[in-house]
């Protein structure tokens, strides 16, 4: 696969891509769109993209993922997207069991499908972890929704776990604040908890843990 180029020096890469910012793009069996800031990237051939293509890209500080074969390269997180992520680490971290642990982005999680995608935090059993990644789905995935990746955590990531045999998904709406948890029944996820504001969210997945949704807010 020919290296899709970014030039930095245009633009930070915490901001959405424009077709200007694109120095180079895939010729041949390769297929591109710009959508809503988020490059994707597909093969026209019978092989779809592998987590090899994905290692030749060059590190531009943007989040580089392979969803069912297709390349992914979405704007890196804001810091209002990286408080609420702190603010999560800080409520599951202290819950958490000695048996598993819970694991901020950028952190690879390998699944089957030609995906390799980074959620925003994942709980795993310790013993599954490697040095580099998750080789297998996680208990619990965690997306913070941002402008650029709402569409991809909602469609593409939720069904890719689902089928990954995930068990908890859930996403974080930070202009709610807005939480949604799904857990897997029948292959398909459920949504068991949809709350906002105030709302005190509890669960006992991957283990037992509470707190106000509102609460991801503070810094």
């Amino acid at each position: 696969m020919t290296a899709v180029i970014i030039d930095s020096t245009k633009k930070p890469p915490s901001e959405p891509l424009a077709a200007a910012d694109l120095g180079g793009l895939p010729f041949g069996n390769h297929k591109y769109e710009l959508i809503d800031g988020t490059l994707f990237v597909t093969s026209r051939g019978d092989e779809p993209l592998t987590a090899e293509d994905l290692d030749r890209l060059p590190d531009d500080g943007r989040r580089h993922e392979l969803l069912g074969g297709v390349l992914v390269v979405s704007p890196a997180p804001n810091l209002p997207h990286q408080r609420v992520v702190g603010a999560l680490y800080r409520r599951l971290y202290p819950a958490c069991p000695g048996r598993m642990e819970v694991v901020l982005a950028p952190f690879d999680v390998i699944l089957p499908a030609g995906t390799v995608m980074e959620p925003d935090v994942v709980v795993a059993r310790s013993e599954e972890l490697t040095t580099k990644n998750l080789p297998g789905a996680p208990l619990l995935a965690i997306e913070v929704l941002s402008y650029s990746t709402r569409a991809i955590d909602l469609t593409m990531k939720n069904n890719l776990l689902a089928e990954a045999s995930c068990p908890s998904y859930w996403t974080i709406d930070p202009e709610g604040p807005r939480l949604i948890a799904r857990e897997l029944r029948d292959g398909e996820y459920v949504v068991t908890a949809d709350l906002s504001g105030d709302e005190v969210f509890e669960t006992a997945q991957p283990f037992p843990v509470s707190f106000r949704v509102s609460d991801l807010l503070d810094r």
